[in-house]
């Protein structure tokens, strides 16, 4: 079974994801998630069992986003990064990190699984949006 890990602070982002990660479908076996609020319990995380992915709010600004999106690539693991769409620069701030991507909210929900698929399998990849900066 993998792993995510994710960071957010907003309690709706908790239920979409959770129920995405349920939903995936993944053939090569089953995904579980670890929603976490606080850098602390990220970090804490961090060297969980099976993790196989990061996802990181960028809105959780306390939390410093860029110095966890740096400690995850640290250990070799894939992070996709979400916000929001008013705030171009946070965005481009996580891709700078190490983020393979980086996504306004309403993308994250709207294309999920190939977000994921995107971090094992590049070709994958859904096609940027307007509203995703360079």
């Amino acid at each position: 079974m993998r792993t995510l890990l994710a960071l957010t602070k907003d309690l709706f982002f908790f239920g979409k994801i959770n129920a995405a990660v349920q939903n995936l479908g993944d053939p090569s076996g089953e995904w579980r998630s670890i929603i976490v609020h606080s850098a602390e319990a990220f970090r804490a995380r961090l060297t969980e069992e099976n993790l196989a992915l990061v996802l990181i709010d960028l809105t959780a600004r306390q939390a410093e986003p860029e110095a966890l999106i740096r400690a995850a690539r640290e250990l070799g693991l894939p992070v996709l990064a979400f916000g929001s769409h008013t705030d171009p620069q946070s965005l481009r701030q996580a891709r700078l990190a190490g983020a393979y991507r980086s996504v306004p909210n309403s993308v994250l929900v709207s294309k999920f699984p190939a977000l994921i698929a995107q971090a094992f399998d590049p070709t994958k990849a859904p096609p940027r949006g307007e509203d995703e900066p360079d």
